[in-house]
């Protein structure tokens, strides 16, 4: 009797056990991990909520974000990389062998972030090919290929990723690897803005700026960028700034006016802006609401190339060209040319290829008798009869880049006044803004 009690509390006892095992096998690979000892189950999830902790991003740029996430560009990546590793290892789960390459790149291991990457994206993880998108378009580990990265971003977007909507949508903007269309990043932007991605807020106010894919209307413009303000995302609010100081500097759906565009430029600029660096400083060369001072332009625009606005090269090396607020280096500027003529940015490379060509030309044929001051520049009359020379050309440069910006920009919402102006009167939009603002017109 007591032998059948026994065996029946040992069955009953195995259910629950057998259970147990059967949750320990299924689950695991249900959700895209592999079946793991008890021991190194328990491992693996203390692994995985450190790399939660340390590298999980927003949930806006991935969903299944277990908490409040954390900007990526502030990551410890110190923290974040062993407990990603240990996590991705341990559980072989996509999300975290996915969490795990972007913590790669972002320590700069890009030949492991890629091989982690391809293996979570193979298994459908969007962050993953997201990371492999930037890998392509920035050239890290791989050659630059911009088609590639158009083509991971609209696997994640296939995935339902509404950042990864917005990404790809820059690709359509700018014609960067994909054939250039208006419309279709109006549709991706309008997707992702209305799941409340920032950078598609900027995104569709642009296109609205400027006729492309939609409707020119600068009301609808402004009413984006200033959605993009109050969407918290601090970089994407600082970018919208810019755009609002370009509209009252251009007065384009507003009334013109400098003061307010200075105020702008100089918010977006302190909230870490390159392109409001950049505005800021033609603001301060062309002195529109603020006191005219090269010398604070040419601080500005060093900020700007600080964050790689390749642009801003153009206007320094003009005022190392003529000692506009520096002192006058030729060479310096004619450095400054060439380091934009090998940028991203087609627009920005072809216009450094010519203004470099004309200098290099200028300086090869300048006599040994003219005055020359300590920097090698012809000084005096003939330096005024060579500005007026350079200047002619310099302004034809000018006016090629901000036709060409329209379609060959490389990020167009990250850029500010690059576009042509339509108002009669006004202009041919940047091209004749800095050439007012160095002074090219002057008798």
């Amino acid at each position: 009797m007591q032998s059948n009690y026994l065996q029946t509390i040992q069955r009953a006892a195995a259910v629950p056990t057998a259970l147990c095992l059967l949750l320990h096998l299924s689950v695991p690979a249900a959700f895209g991990g592999q079946v793991l000892p008890f021991g190194n189950f328990h491992r693996a999830k203390d692994a995985e909520k450190r790399c939660d902790e340390f590298a999980d991003p927003i949930p806006l740029i991935d969903p299944s974000t277990r908490g409040p996430g954390i900007d990526l560009s502030k990551m410890n990546v110190s923290q974040a990389l062993p407990a990603c590793q240990q996590a991705a290892e341990l559980s072989q789960n996509p999300r975290y062998v996915g969490l795990y390459s972007v913590v790669l790149r972002f320590e700069g291991n890009f030949a492991e972030a890629i091989r982690q990457a391809e293996w979570a994206a193979a298994r459908g993880n969007a962050l993953a090919m997201m990371n492999l998108g930037e890998l392509y378009a920035n050239g890290q580990g791989v050659s630059r290929n911009s088609a590639e990265s158009a083509a991971w971003y609209r696997k994640a977007a296939d995935t339902g990723n509404a950042f990864a909507m917005e990404k790809l949508a820059d690709h359509y903007v700018t014609g960067d690897g994909v054939p250039q269309d208006g419309s279709v990043a109006a549709s991706l932007y309008q997707k992702s803005a209305d799941q409340g991605i920032p950078p598609a807020m900027t995104g569709l106010g642009y296109l609205y700026e400027f006729g492309s894919g939609v409707p020119q209307d600068y009301s609808e413009a402004m009413a984006w960028y200033r959605k993009a303000l109050n969407a918290g995302d601090s970089s994407t609010a600082a970018n919208a700034m810019s755009r609002i100081a370009y509209l009252y500097l251009s007065g384009q759906g507003v009334t013109k006016d400098y003061s307010e565009a200075a105020a702008w430029y100089r918010k977006a600029a302190d909230g870490g802006d390159p392109s409001g660096m950049y505005g800021l400083g033609i603001i301060y060369q062309a002195g529109w609401g603020v006191p005219k001072n090269a010398a604070d332009a040419a601080s500005w625009y060093r900020k700007a190339i600080a964050l790689s606005y390749d642009k801003a090269k153009l206007n320094l090396g003009v005022l190392y060209e003529y000692g506009w607020g520096v002192e006058r280096d030729p060479n310096m500027a004619l450095t400054l040319f060439t380091q934009a003529s090998q940028s991203p940015r087609r627009d920005v490379a072809a216009a450094g290829v010519r203004l470099s060509g004309l200098l290099r030309s200028r300086l090869q044929s300048s006599s040994p008798a003219q005055t020359q001051n300590s920097a090698g520049y012809p000084s005096s009359t003939s330096a005024d009869a060579d500005k007026k020379v350079f200047a002619a050309a310099a302004l034809t440069v000018l006016l090629v880049l901000a036709a060409a910006s329209l379609n060959q920009s490389n990020s167009a919402p990250s850029y500010a006044g690059t576009e042509p102006e339509k108002q009669p009167g006004i202009g041919v939009g940047e091209g004749l803004i800095l050439a007012d603002a160095f002074g090219f017109f002057d008798d």
